[in-house]
């Protein structure tokens, strides 16, 4: 895991258009009357960006509220149908793919029959787009960048417009993102004389694709798993965290750390945890040792669009706090952002493992397609 910068993506929709051809007449489901079929991309403006190598949390534009969308470089594009003039599958790059000059489109002539069309975005990479691109696990899914993350969508429903018959296929995330910055220490806290930030990780999260929460319960544990690579996992070895008069927020390059994560949606949220090492308690300069401390609270402001309450709160949402709402869930296509944590201290360093206990996301949080989710915490 890497302290990065990454860039947004859009949610895309798909529409797709089977024209009349005037030499065949209408199709339409249930009918054997051929006629061109022709599927549009509709996606915002496409950038390049690295998720690997950047400092800072991702920006939305000041004006449209959207950073870099995803940016295609691999599509497959398979339309079901009875009969057609060509195979029904396309893939490649959108040069290959797209046969409508001047438009993300793809044209099957002569179709009978279109019963359903699926899309898929970023799937494959390499030469030729011969590997298969894999979220199997989370150090897979740590290796994506925000604008290559493979998408999906697909439809059954078609319906006759004034001269074609229109599907539209929602392309749909796969992933979501955790940010978090701005952690520094509260001077007022005097709990403990000297001690070292050592690392932030993220807990009970999941760490396959189809598989269950995995929770480190002991040091033991933590240390095995990190030992074989941990990519929710990042040393910060901050030694001075607990002596400096004017708190070093961290990271120290005001950007974040940052987490590719499965969609977690109806269960347990992953728990973004702190780790002390050699902490000396100022009363008697008793030698404590290691200790935990980890985010109690996620929370969500309650002027937050009622779609993206409803997404990530329920459809009736609890109150965490005055002005907020409670968020339950984490589901794809959003970027949650925490860029100040509440300062540490007033006791909540005193876990003896990383097992924290059960845990609320609170986030609070300002939405936009590969949505930016801006947020605070609470401490345990």
């Amino acid at each position: 895991m890497k302290i990065t910068r990454t860039l947004l993506g859009a949610l895309a929709g798909l529409t797709l258009f089977a024209c009349s051809n005037d030499d065949f007449g209408t199709a339409g489901n249930g009918t054997n009357e051929p006629a061109d079929v022709l599927i549009k991309l509709n996606l915002p403006n496409v950038g390049a960006g690295t998720r690997t190598v950047a400092e800072d949390f991702t920006e939305a534009n000041p004006t449209t509220g959207i950073t870099t969308p995803v940016e295609i470089s691999y599509i497959k594009i398979t339309l079901k149908a009875q009969e057609a003039d060509e195979p029904l599958t396309v893939e490649g790059a959108p040069t290959d793919v797209f046969n409508v000059t001047g438009e993300k489109a793809r044209r099957f002539a002569n179709v009978i029959n279109p019963e359903s069309v699926t899309v898929e975005i970023n799937t494959k990479t390499g030469e030729g787009f011969t590997t298969t691109v894999s979220q199997a696990t989370i150090e897979d899914l740590n290796k994506i960048a925000i604008e290559d993350t493979p998408m999906y969508g697909e439809s059954t429903e078609f319906t006759m417009g004034a001269e074609c018959l229109e599907t539209t296929v929602n392309m749909r995330h796969t992933m979501a993102r955790l940010e978090f910055g701005g952690l520094k220490h509260n001077p007022e806290d005097e709990e403990y004389s000297a001690g070292t930030l050592a690392a932030v990780f993220l807990n009970t999260l999941q760490l396959q694709k189809d598989g269950n929460i995995t929770t480190y319960h002991t040091t033991e544990e933590l240390e095995t798993a990190v030992g074989e690579g941990a990519s929710w996992y990042d040393e910060v070895n901050a030694n001075t965290f607990f002596t400096e008069e004017e708190p070093t927020s961290y990271p120290t390059n005001g950007g974040c750390y940052a987490y590719n994560i499965y969609p977690a949606v109806g269960g347990q949220l992953p728990i973004f945890t702190l780790r002390f090492d050699d902490l000396v308690a100022s009363e008697g300069s008793k030698e404590v040792g290691t200790l935990y401390a980890g985010v109690s609270t996620y929370r969500i402001a309650d002027t937050t669009s009622a779609d993206i309450v409803a997404d990530l709160c329920g459809e009736q949402p609890e109150t965490a706090d005055e002005g907020y709402y409670l968020v339950k869930n984490f589901p794809a296509g959003y970027i949650y952002q925490v860029r100040e944590l509440e300062p540490i201290g007033d006791g909540s360093i005193k876990y003896p493992d990383p097992d924290l206990g059960g845990f609320c996301l609170v986030a609070t949080i300002n939405v936009i397609p590969w949505t930016i989710v801006e947020g605070s915490v609470t401490w345990k």
